[in-house]
C-alpha cells in the first residue's frame, strides 16, 4: 500500500514528471509533437517524446488503478499491440507503469524481447526502473506490417474456434433428430388412423357372420378365428 491508498497507482502527472527528470538527466531533450510529422492519433496517445543525439524515443504512461493481475497483464498486452507500430515513426518505444502494477513473471521474457517495446517502472519515491530495455530500431526487425501474437490469447481464440465448430454441428444433429421425430410422428398417426378405419368393420363382418348361431357358438373365440381365416383366404 503506497501514499495514495492503492499498491499499484501512482497519478499520471507525477509519473511524466519523474520520467522527464529521469531522461533528461540521461541527457536527453523533450521535444513539442509538432517538431515531428506525426498522425494526430499517434501524438494523441503518447505523453512524452524526447530526442537522444538523433534517436526519437516515445513513452506511454499508463496509470489507473487494477485490482488483479490477471486485468493488469491485459491492458498491458493491449498497449503493447499498438506500441509495436509506433517504431515506424521512433528509434526507441516505452511502455512506463507504476511499480507493483504488474509482476515481471507475467510475461514470456523471450516474447516481450522480441515485441521490442521497453517496460519501465516508476515508484513513489521518484525511482525509474527497466523491467525490459527498448531495442532501437536499426537492430529489430520491421514491425510495421508485423502483429503481435500473445500466446495464450491464441490458444484462447482456437479453444473458442473448436467450441463454435462443435456447437454448430450439435445444432445441426439436433435439427436431424427433430425431423426424424417429425416423420415419426406423422408415420404412427397413419398407422393409428388406419387401425382406427379397419377394425370396426372387421368386428361388423364377423358379426354379421355369427348372426343365427346359438350364443354358446357365438362365444367360443375358435369360431371367431376361423371366420377371420376364411375371410383372408376369400
Amino acid at each position: 500500500m503506497n501514499r495514495y491508498g492503492t499498491p499499484n497507482y501512482l497519478p499520471k502527472n507525477y509519473m511524466e514528471s519523474v520520467l522527464k527528470d529521469f531522461f533528461i538527466g540521461k541527457g536527453c531533450k523533450l521535444i513539442a509533437p509538432g517538431e515531428l510529422k506525426l498522425p494526430d492519433d499517434v501524438v494523441e496517445d503518447l505523453d512524452i517524446i524526447l530526442r537522444d543525439a538523433s534517436n526519437i524515443i516515445f513513452i506511454k504512461i499508463v496509470s489507473e488503478y487494477v485490482r488483479t493481475y490477471v486485468r493488469s497483464r491485459k491492458i498491458i498486452e493491449k498497449i503493447l499491440s499498438k506500441l509495436i507500430h509506433y517504431y515506424k515513426y521512433a528509434d526507441k518505444v516505452y511502455l512506463a507503469i507504476p511499480r507493483g502494477f504488474i509482476l515481471k513473471s507475467s510475461f514470456d521474457r523471450d516474447f516481450i524481447r522480441n515485441l521490442g517495446v521497453g517496460i519501465i517502472e516508476v515508484d513513489e519515491q521518484g525511482r525509474v526502473s527497466e523491467l525490459y530495455p527498448a531495442i532501437p530500431r536499426f537492430k529489430r526487425w520491421n514491425y510495421q506490417m508485423v502483429q503481435p501474437s500473445f500466446p495464450k490469447l491464441d490458444l484462447l481464440e482456437r479453444r473458442l474456434s473448436l467450441l463454435e465448430e462443435r456447437v454448430s454441428k450439435l445444432e445441426s444433429r439436433l435439427s436431424e433428430i427433430c425431423e426424424e421425430l417429425k416423420h415419426r410422428s406423422e408415420f404412427s398417426s397413419m398407422i393409428a388412423e388406419a387401425k382406427v378405419s379397419t377394425t370396426p368393420a372387421k368386428v361388423v363382418d364377423i358379426e354379421e357372420e355369427l348372426e343365427g348361431l346359438p350364443e354358446y357358438v357365438r362365444d367360443n373365440e375358435w369360431v371367431n378365428v376361423l371366420i377371420s381365416r376364411r375371410r383372408v383366404k376369400k
